[in-house]
């Protein structure tokens, strides 16, 4: 591994990403344009007064590194705060009409639709980069593409607040890829106007579809296409949620997710056939590697992963081709601050970190790695320098896995064994259908072969996905623990290419930094006594967290991926996996339901069903607090009177008219009426976190 010295783009990296950070988490009214433009021309002026008066004076050597430092600080910021829309606070109701960038075709006749507004009926601040997001209820008379206008009548709807603890915040996700507002339309609230001139920003979604039509005409079966469009075309809207998971599952998403991978196979692909015709420094050589890989990755959408692959490869093949050494590190530095200069709010993309931890992975632990072993035979070989690319990535990446989804595929060294080895032939076997597309014939031989190859694969996907123990799930690690893990990285990577004593003892300090950091996990695991009613929209969904067992409380018919949304992210802090975990669902379709729980010496009463009748639990029922769920008919000062509670907490699918009702009779100070659908989640606890 190289020192940090030797990487000077990481410190513009650094402070790049210093820059969006402070937009993002601080309130950006506080730093007006004005006031970050003469911060920014003030850093400017410094550095020209240095190297102009100052530059012999060696005590002084420090100033050009913080006026460089804030040039790129200020520089972040005010590309964040460009990037970054305005989002709406309130509902607005108009009519627009725009230009559909993107489109998503969903199942029931639903399609996601990405908007770039032109105008509206009533004046609203648009800036340029600004995007609505439309889910409309089809079907739809007329076919909608790219560059289609689009005139719509509706509510503008602000974007999704998140209202369950460590929940994942969709609306600052969508705010964060360029959306201001989202509206949910009906298919005869819209009108299509057919684009008439030829725009080139949709150029790519052109050959995108152009390609599937010619493999549809070959004969790839949609299960088999939806692969392809993701392997090639870098496109997984059409994939159905079971493949996506077995892939997942499997340990094998990287493979549908075009980045280095496909580009470095391409790119390795394309030298083959130029080195038969160029030496590599030839000029032509040089120009053609380049095109290719600008246009792959404009037929991507500029994906950020196929984008900074596109960058690194381009930066080594240049200077390769000029003699020169490219360090791989710093190719990476200056790709990852590139694509942040093009667009900031990738530092918030998953995708964009995990790309590049990735290549970091390979590039510094592979050599060791796959000289670990030494095989006579090719074959052996060959399976270790999987396993070792397999693993040198994985190592990097874990720690943000963990961080972000909290699970792991424990069996990824065998997908990768099996599955990998796969992408190249059907690259290989897509591009030639692409290529003879105008020979029937021609097409069709190789479609079939590229057919039974991605079927085979998605088989081979779905099989790993079902072994025994493939899918660890509601895995926690914190993100100083996170911090600690690539500390621990940084050192043994130094140290496994240089035996120094000061990184045997980085390594011992922060091994040891990382085990007490997991101990405290530990330790506030089993030691956390919650109750927490989420905000689910559906039903009811209670857990009950002691020492690391879950009991989970649920109404019947609430479905799974509403549950996962709602509690996989804070629920995963708190599971622990040797403590058996339970679930209790309530029906309350005929009689109301009435349990009883204690968290430590208080306890709480369950209320839920719905019916007619007055609902008044008997004396025997002493409660502190008391969820209700569902439309009950309950006298609430009798029941207070019954139970002497101090909070009534009202579950998300309680009627909005009885919620009210009940907030009245409960106005009483000391008394807590706590509405889940207005507050959000409810947590009641015995130990904070």
């Amino acid at each position: 591994m190289i020192p940090f010295h030797r990487i000077p783009f990481f410190r513009i990296f650094l402070f790049l990403v210093l820059g969006i950070l402070l937009q993002q988490y601080t309130n950006p009214t506080s730093y007006p344009l004005k006031t970050t433009i003469v911060l920014f021309s003030g850093a400017t002026v410094l550095l020209f007064i240095y190297y102009r008066y100052w530059r012999s004076k060696y005590h002084l050597r420090w100033v050009p590194g913080l006026a460089l430092g804030s040039l790129f600080t200020l520089s972040g910021f005010l590309l964040s705060q460009h990037q970054t829309p305005k989002a709406i606070s309130s509902p607005i109701v108009t009519q627009g009409v725009g230009i559909i960038k993107s489109i998503e075709f969903r199942e029931e006749d639903r399609i996601r639709i990405t908007l770039q507004p032109e105008a509206f009926q009533q004046s609203t601040p648009l800036r340029v980069n600004d995007q609505l997001l439309l889910m409309i209820q089809g079907p739809l008379d007329a076919h909608p593409r790219e560059g289609d206008r689009l005139h719509f009548k509706g509510v503008i709807r602000p974007l999704p607040t998140t209202t369950n603890p460590d929940a994942f915040d969709y609306g600052q996700f969508l705010q964060r890829n360029g959306f201001f507002g989202q509206a949910f339309l009906k298919s005869n609230e819209i009108l299509l106007e057919p684009s008439k001139n030829f725009n080139f920003r949709f150029l790519p979604a052109l050959i995108r579809n152009k390609c599937l039509a010619i493999f549809r005409s070959s004969g790839i079966s949609e299960p088999a296409l939806v692969i392809v469009q993701a392997l090639l075309l870098g496109d997984r809207s059409g994939m159905d949620r079971e493949t996506q998971d077995s892939f997942i599952k499997s340990g094998a998403i990287h493979l549908l997710a075009v980045s280095g991978l496909h580009v470095g196979i391409l790119y390795m692909l394309l030298g083959s056939v130029l080195s038969l015709f160029f030496k590599p420094s030839n000029v032509i050589s040089i120009l053609l590697s380049l095109v290719f890989l600008l246009s792959f990755a404009f037929l991507t959408g500029f994906s950020p992963s196929v984008s900074r692959a596109a960058l690194m490869f381009a930066i080594i093949h240049i200077g390769r081709a000029t003699n020169r050494n490219a360090n791989i590190y710093n190719s990476l530095a200056v790709s990852a601050s590139l694509l942040l200069m093009i667009n900031p709010l990738f530092l918030f993309h998953v995708g964009y970190w995990l790309s590049h931890l990735a290549v970091m992975g390979i590039v510094a632990f592979y050599p060791y790695l796959n000289g670990l072993l030494q095989f006579r035979f090719i074959v052996g070989r060959y399976v270790w320098s999987l396993i070792a690319v397999a693993l040198a990535a994985q190592i990097t990446t874990l720690p943000v896995s963990l961080y972000t989804f909290g699970a792991f595929p424990t069996w990824f060294l065998l997908s990768n064994l099996l599955l990998l080895p796969l992408v190249a032939p059907i690259l290989l076997l897509a591009i030639a259908t692409l290529f003879f597309s105008f020979s029937p014939l021609l097409s069709t031989i190789f479609a079939g072969g590229l057919n039974d190859l991605l079927l085979f694969m998605a088989e081979m996907a779905l099989a790993i996905e079902r072994l025994p123990y493939g899918y660890l799930e509601h895995l926690w690690l914190s993100f100083p623990l996170v911090i600690i893990c690539y500390i621990a990285l940084h050192q043994i990577g130094q140290l496994c290419f240089q035996r120094n004593g000061k990184y045997w003892i980085g390594v011992a300090v922060s091994l040891l930094a990382l085990a007490g950091g997991l101990n405290l996990q530990w330790y506030h695991k089993v030691n956390s006594e919650q109750l927490v009613v989420y905000d689910t929209r559906q039903g009811l969904l209670i857990d009950l967290i002691l020492g690391g067992q879950i009991l989970t409380i649920e109404s019947e018919g609430l479905d799974q991926p509403s549950k996962n949304y709602a509690r996989n992210n804070y629920i995963k802090q708190y599971h622990d996996h040797h403590q058996p975990s339970n679930t209790m669902t309530l029906k309350g379709d005929t009689l109301p339901e009435i349990h009883e729980i204690r968290l430590g010496a208080e306890r709480v009463l369950i209320l839920y069903g719905k019916g007619k009748e007055t609902i008044v639990p008997s004396a025997a029922y002493k409660a502190h607090t008391i969820i209700i769920g569902g439309p009950l008919n309950i006298d609430i000062r009798k029941l207070i009177e019954k139970t002497n509670c101090r909070t009534i907490v009202a579950a998300s699918n309680c009627p909005h008219f009885l919620v009210e009702k009940w907030k009245k009779e409960t106005d009483h100070p000391s008394l807590t009426f706590y509405s889940i659908k207005e507050k959000g989640a409810f947590i009641f606890s015995n130990r904070y976190k």
